[in-house]
């Protein structure tokens, strides 16, 4: 068909919620002649290989402890928890697989959550997509969505976006202090510094942006 086939890596961090829309994306672009590898917990192995993808364990580890679990999806503190306790004391361990695992990709598709990737595609010098999978995850000023932390802040969005958009501000500051070990890689990497926060600014590819949910959650909007 004179179609140039890409390695295409594809990474992700977290439950099979995580996990299965990006399989889902795997299965076409492996239609449409491309070579997926997939990076991601060492648990996932056998249901990615028994696909027919190149399978490379990604650091941390996932777990099955009930407490550890329940830590993690705390409706008010699992965010935290897991960003603080779980991924960033990892960074170092998951750049290293990932870097590892992407030295001959011409692409990379990653889920939100691994820090990791934006710092590999920069060193690797590679495109690369981020995902979305709640519009939550996006910050749309013009469509906020509920805060857990804070959830009667979602009463007063109908006094506008300025109003949402220094809301949006006020978490940013909020988490600031918690991407000191990105900073500090970043460092270590000869990269260059930045001045926004890397768990929220950096984690949007500039070159595409997956939102993989439905239009019943919500629209595209003007940010």
């Amino acid at each position: 068909t004179g179609r140039i086939e890409s390695r295409i890596i594809i990474t992700t961090i977290g439950s099979l919620g995580d996990l299965h829309p990006k399989i889902a994306i795997a299965l076409e672009l492996r239609q449409r002649g491309h070579d997926i590898v997939f990076a991601t917990h060492k648990g996932y192995q056998a249901k990615i290989e028994a696909l027919g993808f190149e399978f490379h364990a990604l650091r941390p580890d996932g777990t099955d402890d009930p407490l550890e679990i329940a830590r993690k999806t705390n409706p008010k503190t699992g965010s935290e928890y897991v960003v603080r306790n779980w991924l960033l004391p990892n960074l170092r361990a998951t750049y290293t697989d990932l870097m590892s695992a992407a030295q001959d990709a011409d692409f990379m598709i990653a889920g939100e959550i691994v820090y990791a990737a934006p710092l590999v595609a920069e060193k690797l010098k590679i495109r690369w997509a981020s995902s979305a999978l709640s519009p939550f995850s996006i910050f749309s000023a013009y469509d906020p969505s509920v805060i857990a932390l804070f959830p009667l802040l979602a009463k007063l969005r109908g006094l506008g976006v300025t109003f949402n958009r220094g809301v949006i501000q006020f978490v940013k500051a909020l988490t600031r202090s918690w991407a000191e070990p990105i900073r500090q890689l970043r460092q270590e990497l000869g990269l260059p510094q930045r001045r926004d926060n890397p768990l929220i600014d950096d984690k949007f590819s500039p070159y595409l942006v997956l939102a993989i949910f439905s239009s019943v959650l919500a629209n595209p909007q003007t940010d």
